[in-house]
């Protein structure tokens, strides 16, 4: 049995059947309907258990302030509600009893009370009745009904007239009893402030100095401050601030002038009046009172000045080859406080007088000359000099003294010794002295030897160079490339160089004196050969300098490695280690290596190399093979975890060029650094690859493939060859994030199957092409076959006769982009090219030569005869092989 709950289900219908029990068939059925009537068991139900409402404090009386709403499922009577107010709420609001409407009966006031809680009860007409409770809360807005009101009506303060600007004056202060924004008050000056001397901020209470005061102009301000609040009718009010300025001390003393200059001879007395400046102070009193001091200028105290006349004195000897010339920065500052100053600066310009003799470069001379030497020929250089100045001076005069060689030799005024006659072998000795310009002129001596020797007997040898230059990106930036040593039997000879290539002298120089070689900035990449002259003054020689200018691209830098070798020098590695080196490192990887950057390590004494490697290769490897090969390698190792792989990262610096120089080679490179580095494996993060990484789901695509990164979202998809999708569970397999690229073993095996059917058919076509060709020399046979035979008659290649404008020196002229003839020209009719073994190298080289070269152009006999034979029986010309 259930309870019955009208508010549910308000009646029931039921069905009522009758059945005979002994004659089935006589039976009857019924409807009856029950309908439940309503008794008072629900309670009234509020809306909202809690209201809350916001009045303006000027609504008038009268306003509605909310409307209560509460519903009672009962029926009737029962469900009849009244709404009152339980507490009596000081009479400010009333409800309606029929429809919950609240009102306000009295006038609010925000600043009296704020907020106001009313609690209203419904109840029904039930018998007995029931009811609840709700609370209305009552938010009194605030309207803008106060003005701002001043803490005071009048202010005073009082300023220095040096008081800086932006400092505060006063600080004022108004308040209003509203709230918000009518509580917000800003400030204004309205009047007092004519010449703008001060400031206040709109949203701030503090009177600032906006300009200087003067004390002499403006003694007393009297401002008006309004006040007014951020109302929508805003309100304000206003009040008087008086401020006193007070007198400082603000005139600085004021020199007549701001720099003085004066000159004095070096000579002057101690005790001598030089000058005397003077200033003014517009003060009275102590502060209008100056004295004067030497600040700065005078670190040998050597100047003095009265501190009340201003005289400035000498009180130190001055010497002008010492000190040429003084700024003297002098103060003047008053007496009052706190104290204000001036400077000004006093330069002293020392006048020379002739105090120092001339002074020679060496203090003797020895000079040497060939007994062959004309008359007119430059002995020496007599190089003088002198502390002074114009004019006691230059120019000088030379006397001599003292000479022993009877007229041999003769000094010009310029102070250069000349020879005056036919020398003989000899020593001879002068002694020359030499006066300067002054009135009264100093003079000083040297003694000159001059040895008289024999000709030079022998040519200067110069030593062979060869120069290698690695430019980054193919950018020469100018230099020094390397010098070229000279080899002379004679003891005094001096050697001369000069370019003897003018074509190449706008990219090439070469020193006169040292020999040194030079390239100017924009050197293109590519093999240079200049020829350079060295001249004793009697014998000239010629050597010819190999440059090979060669470009180091970005691409090199990525499949570069960096050793570092313990104990060994630039030079003995070039020597003797870079040639062993190399070389058993190429047949170790099987790769080409090239030396692209050596440079020192200075404070561990190490050599670092940096190697170009053809395809790269592991740095773990190259430390391996570098220790099979007996060196100690010192290349530092990254400490990787998680099988990460070390690597290096190679920076060049272009400017920076490293010059290594060892008996006939020079090499000129860039310098370098180079950074270690983890590379890690997928999963794997951090310095040395030890964070592993927070897992993360792969929802790429079925046609694409995740490979791993090192931030989020850890994973990047890409597209992939093999569309090898992820797993179910959305994450990517090792051999899918391994590589974007990844084959199967099924698709490599279908390529090699391609490629295996792809040769078969050329195969074919090739075999078709020759059945051809053989066909076509057949009907040529007996006439090529004679002439094969005259032509196995000539002599053999190695005999052939060199054209005349081949040249064996060591130094051919080297060609770029010449196109060879992949020795075709000797292939004549049989086996013309195996005899090429016995060729000379130089003459291989040129025979590849393009026939159009103005220079080392060879004809190549064997492969005019066959042509002749060919076109004089006017058949087809064979194709090379």
């Amino acid at each position: 049995m259930q309870l019955l709950d009208r508010e549910v289900l308000p009646y029931y219908t039921l069905t009522a059947h009758v059945q005979d029990k002994e004659n089935p068939k006589w039976e009857c059925t019924s409807q009856v309907l029950i309908t439940l009537t309503d008794v008072n068991d629900y309670t009234p139900r509020f809306v909202s258990t809690n209201y809350t409402v916001f009045v303006s404090e000027d609504s008038p009386v009268g306003s509605i302030i909310e409307v209560i709403k509460a519903v009672d499922f009962d029926k009737g009577i029962n469900s009849e509600i009244k709404y009152s107010i339980i507490d009596s709420a000081d009479g400010v609001f009333e409800i309606n009893p029929e429809n919950g409407l609240v009102q306000l009966c009295k006038s609010l006031d925000r600043e009296h009370q704020a907020k106001h809680i009313v609690t209203i009860e419904a109840s029904d007409h039930g018998n007995p009745p029931l009811s609840s409770t709700t609370t209305l809360q009552i938010i009194v807005v605030d309207v803008n009904d106060n003005p701002p009101v001043f803490t005071s009506r009048f202010y005073h303060a009082v300023v220095s007239e040096s008081a800086d600007v932006d400092s505060e004056v006063i600080q004022i202060k108004a308040v209003s009893l509203d709230e918000g924004v009518n509580a917000q008050i800003i400030y204004s000056i309205i009047a007092g402030n004519e010449e703008e001397k001060f400031n206040i901020k709109s949203n701030s209470d503090r009177i600032t100095i906006s300009h200087s005061l003067d004390f002499e102009i403006t003694q007393v301000y009297q401002l008006t401050i309004l006040a007014t609040d951020l109302g929508t009718q805003p309100l304000s009010n206003h009040a008087t601030v008086n401020i006193t300025v007070l007198d400082t001390n603000d005139n600085a003393p004021e020199f007549s002038q701001s720099v003085y200059n004066v000159d004095v001879f070096e000579n002057a007395h101690i005790g001598d009046i030089i000058l005397q400046i003077i200033a003014t102070d517009k003060d009275s009193g102590s502060n209008g009172k100056v004295s004067y001091r030497i600040i700065k200028g005078d670190d040998l105290s050597q100047f003095n000045i009265d501190p009340l006349s201003g005289q400035i004195s000498i009180v130190k000897t001055l010497d002008r080859e010492m000190i040429p010339s003084y700024e003297l920065i002098v103060e003047g500052i008053d007496s009052g406080q706190p104290h204000l100053s001036e400077i000004c600066s006093v330069f002293v310009n020392i006048l020379d007088i002739n105090d120092n003799p001339p002074v020679y470069l060496q203090p003797n001379y020895t000079a040497i000359i060939q007994v062959s030497k004309p008359v007119g020929w430059i002995v020496c250089q007599l190089v003088v000099s002198d502390l002074d100045i114009f004019p006691n001076a230059d120019p000088f005069v030379f006397e001599v003294l003292y000479d022993d060689s009877g007229g041999l030799f003769q000094i010009e005024p310029n102070g250069m010794l000349k020879t005056a006659g036919h020398l003989r072998r000899d020593l001879f000795m002068m002694h020359i002295r030499v006066f300067d310009n002054g009135n009264v002129p100093l003079f000083s001596d040297s003694w000159i030897s001059v040895k008289v020797v024999e000709e030079s007997r022998y040519p200067p040898i110069p030593q062979p160079l060869n120069i290698l230059v690695i430019a980054y990106q193919d950018q020469w930036l100018g230099g020094e490339l390397g010098r070229i040593r000279v080899n002379d039997k004679d003891p005094y000879d001096s050697a001369i160089f000069g370019l003897a290539t003018p074509l190449l002298s706008s990219l090439f120089t070469v020193d006169h004196h040292l020999g040194s070689i030079s390239a100017n900035d924009g050197l293109d990449a590519g093999k240079y050969h200049l020829n350079v002259s060295v001249s004793d003054g009697t014998f000239t020689t010629y050597i010819v300098v190999s440059i090979i200018v060669q470009a180091l691209w970005d691409e090199m830098l990525h499949h570069s490695i960096s050793i570092r070798l313990p104990g060994l020098t630039p030079e003995n590695f070039i020597q003797v280690e870079s040639r062993n080196l190399i070389k058993f490192m190429e047949s170790v990887l099987l790769r080409n290596i090239t030396v692209i950057g050596i440079q020192s390590v200075t404070l561990k004494k190490d050599l670092e190399v940096l190697l170009a490697i053809q395809g790269g290769v592991e740095l773990s490897l190259i430390n391996e093979i570098i220790e099979s090969a007996g060196y100690k390698n010192a290349t530092i190792v990254c400490n990787c975890q998680n099988e990460a792989i070390c690597r290096q990262r190679i920076s060049i610096n272009p400017k920076k060029m490293i010059s290594t120089s060892y008996n006939y080679t020079s090499l000129i490179t860039p310098s370098f650094t180079h950074q270690m580095y983890c590379a890690c494996t997928m999963g794997y993060a951090g310095e040395l690859c030890e964070e592993l990484m927070p897992s993360a789901e792969c929802i790429c695509p079925a046609s694409q493939v995740c490979v791993p990164q090192q931030s989020p979202p850890w994973f990047l998809c890409l597209p992939s060859i093999s569309s090898i999708a992820c797993s179910d569970n959305m994450t990517c397999p090792t051999y899918i994030t391994s590589s974007p690229t990844k084959i199967s073993s099924e698709e490599l095996f279908a390529i090699c199957a391609g490629l295996l059917t792809v040769l078969f058919l050329v195969g074919i076509f090739i075999a078709y092409r020759r059945c051809q060709h053989e066909t076509r020399v057949q009907n040529l046979g007996h006439q090529i076959c004679t002439n094969k035979s005259n032509l196995m008659k000539s002599p053999k290649v190695n005999a052939t006769q060199i054209s005349n404008s081949y040249s064996g020196t060591t130094n051919p002229e080297v060609y770029a982009g010449i196109p060879l003839n992949n020795l075709d020209t000797l292939r004549i009719c049989g086996s013309g090219g195996d005899i090429i073994e016995n060729f000379p190298a130089k003459f291989n080289h040129n025979i590849n030569k393009n026939n159009t070269s103005p220079i080392h152009k060879i004809i190549n006999e064997l492969r005019i005869k066959s042509e002749i034979i060919l076109s004089s029986n006017n058949t087809e010309t064979l194709p090379r092989n």
